[in-house]
């Protein structure tokens, strides 16, 4: 069903993606930043708006078309990084703001391995295709992360905006 060279073009979209999100989130909020705007929207709006994308990759008829739709779905699913790493350092106490930036890091990494547990759970478990298992559980984790970004109480969007 895929091509030979598939496996390459999946790692060139996921790094590729993932580093263009990465750098374009941190320049947005930046840019924000400095008009004196808040940055949670950014952050909620991508994160978000990377749900339906996942889908979409998901669901695509070929290879091809999953892959083109990956690009994209990556740059805004990683483009949360930057800003919300300088988030974390701004809103933490004197002193503790490396310690802060471990336990956000921990815990992104802990939630990050749920998904495929979830995934891997569902395939086995209840039998379902790994794309379905896929489908039920990547997109709307995305979208609860983008929701919980909004809920935030925004500390910070008036006093700092060095995001």
């Amino acid at each position: 069903e895929h091509g030979p060279h598939y496996a390459a073009w999946l790692v060139a979209c996921i790094v590729i993606g993932g580093i263009a999100g990465g750098i374009g989130g941190g320049v947005a909020a930046d840019t924000l930043s400095k008009r004196g705007q808040p940055v949670r929207p950014l952050l909620a709006g991508v994160t978000a708006l990377s749900a339906p994308m996942l889908a979409m990759c998901l669901l695509a008829p070929s290879a091809s078309s999953s892959l083109a739709f990956l690009l994209p779905t990556m740059a805004l699913g990683e483009a949360y990084r930057a800003p919300c790493a300088v988030r974390v350092r701004e809103t933490s106490p004197p002193g503790l703001a490396s310690t802060a930036a471990a336990v956000h890091l921990a815990v992104r990494n802990m939630s990050g391995a749920l998904g495929p547990l979830m995934v891997g759970a569902l395939e086995e478990r209840a039998g379902l295709d790994l794309r379905v298992a896929l489908l039920c559980v990547v997109p709307p984790l995305f979208l609860a992360s983008g929701l919980a970004f909004w809920a935030g109480d925004g500390h910070g969007d008036d006093e700092h905006n060095d995001s």
